[in-house]
């Protein structure tokens, strides 16, 4: 079972806990046709020409998993990157939250099952232009051993595997959110 990796959101639909930047420290916008793999090299080397990355938050947050307005970039608390730092595919940054880090899923995996997916590719160059609705079937052996990943498809997203799912409620992970991907 592979579900999409969420925060928890308010009626609003909103995340309940955020971290921010300050508007000009984001990493600036890469070029139309850009690889998921070449987007998240860009935003992990961004992140690593700085000491430590000063993260705002509008209220104080205790939780281990928080929404940050970048793809597969997640705020993290000690507890989830003690836990998990040795076992993903990520890199984690400090912030100036104490207990808090900037984690970016450094996972690309090609596993949509090529014969179970109706898609129509808008771009031969872009996998991620297609045209929809599109029914996109994953194959979930080929991700059976992660636990994070994304797909060139779908680089804003970040999926999750039944394993990961179990290892959060093991050790009772607060604010994470699985979501079904249709």
């Amino acid at each position: 079972m592979i579900k999409l990796l969420n925060t928890k959101i308010n009626k609003k639909g909103e995340p309940l806990n955020y971290f921010y930047m300050k508007r000009f420290s984001y990493p600036s916008a890469v070029k139309a046709g850009i690889s998921a793999e070449d987007e998240t090299s860009f935003i992990v080397n961004f992140f690593k020409n700085q000491d430590k990355i000063e993260i705002f938050q509008k209220k104080k947050i205790k939780v281990d998993l928080v929404y940050f307005p970048r793809s597969n970039t997640y705020g993290v608390s000690e507890k989830f990157k003690e836990l998990f730092k040795d076992k993903l595919k990520a890199e984690f940054f400090p912030t100036s939250i104490d207990g808090y880090y900037l984690m970016v899923v450094d996972n690309v995996v090609d596993c949509v099952d090529k014969e179970k997916t109706k898609i129509t590719y808008t771009y031969s160059d872009r996998r991620c232009a297609y045209k929809s609705p599109a029914k996109i079937i994953l194959n979930e052996k080929i991700v059976e051993n992660e636990l994070l990943f994304s797909i060139p498809e779908e680089p804003l997203n970040t999926f999750c595997t039944k394993k990961f799912m179990k290892m959060c409620e093991d050790y009772k992970i607060t604010n994470v959110h699985f979501e079904e991907f249709v």
